[in-house]
């Protein structure tokens, strides 16, 4: 009887998996240390997400209780807006009294009156002297009143200056009680509520960021980085926003992330009608050497 050895024939496997694969394979390439290998659109994604350029928690300068909060979430400030105030009444107290004594005149014309009756009578006592009817003694005498009365009308001037100084101090104190934006921009959250104690340990009082300009922050692994520069212009799409925007990147980080192997980029995003907002997700597309491009895709 003769017998038929039967044959196995593998079939192919299916297209996506085969292109799965080759992509995984790839990136372990990419990441042995590899030379850099030109890369497909859908090849490399990577999460980040969009940030204010500028964060702050505006904080008292002083401790005491809030006499009035001005803002609200949402509310748009200018840099020196007053957007809060500390209870100042013994502050405002202490510059009524340093202005009070700084406009009293009296001790000033008392003596500058008595410097010029001392200047008149040595006056005369240099003329009667002339004529030989004054005596030594008396014209010294006048001299010395003179000089006295010259230094007390300098002490009264110099107590003058230091009155101004001391209003100034106080006013100084006073503006302190105000608590003003740093930035231009929108208020996100308000701390504090009208007659709460803004203590040293916690002093915030309004969370303040600035909308004008935000930042869309990638990190992507180093081997790219190396072709990124400031300045470079780069595509960047936000998901609630249809349309795409061209930016440019404004820092690079020094430093390789140590876990990931990234460096984060940062794309400044001008934002002057208010449409972007902080915390979307983006794609952010970045020119490669070869002239095509990889899309980076950022998400939260």
């Amino acid at each position: 009887m003769q017998m038929t050895a039967s044959r196995t024939t593998a079939s192919p496997l299916p297209g996506a998996l085969l292109q799965r694969l080759m992509v995984s394979a790839l990136a372990v390439v990419c990441w042995a240390g590899a030379p850099p290998v030109e890369l497909s659109a859908q090849s490399l994604q990577f999460d980040g997400f969009v940030e204010p350029l500028e964060d702050i928690h505006v904080a008292a300068l002083e401790m005491g209780n809030l006499k009035e909060v001005r803002v609200r979430i949402g509310d748009r400030v200018e840099a020196g807006d007053v957007i809060a105030v500390l209870d100042d009444s013994l502050q405002a107290a202490a510059v009524e009294v340093a202005r009070l004594q700084m406009e009293m005149r009296g001790p000033l014309e008392a003596a500058a009156a008595e410097r010029e009756l001392h200047a008149a009578r040595l006056e005369r006592l240099q003329s009667l002297r002339l004529e030989g009817l004054a005596r030594p003694d008396e014209l010294k005498r006048a001299e010395a009143d003179l000089k006295i009365a010259e230094a007390r009308l300098l002490t009264v001037e110099e107590e003058r200056q230091l009155r101004a100084a001391e209003l100034k101090r106080c006013e100084l104190q006073l503006s302190r009680r105000l608590i003003r934006a740093p930035i231009t921009g929108t208020v996100a959250h308000v701390f504090r509520k009208t007659g709460e104690f803004v203590s040293p340990s916690d002093p915030a009082v309004v969370h303040l960021i600035a909308t004008d300009q935000l930042v869309a922050v990638v990190s992507i692994p180093a081997e790219y980085a190396a072709g990124v520069r400031q300045g470079t212009f780069v595509r960047v799409r936000l998901s609630t926003v249809p349309s795409e925007l061209t930016a440019h990147v404004q820092t690079i980080a020094p430093a390789i992330e140590g876990e990931s192997g990234t460096v984060q980029i940062r794309i400044l995003l001008p934002n002057p009608e208010g449409r972007l907002k902080a915390g979307d997700r983006c794609t952010v597309t970045f020119p490669n050497g070869s002239g095509q491009t990889s899309n980076l895709r950022a998400s939260r």
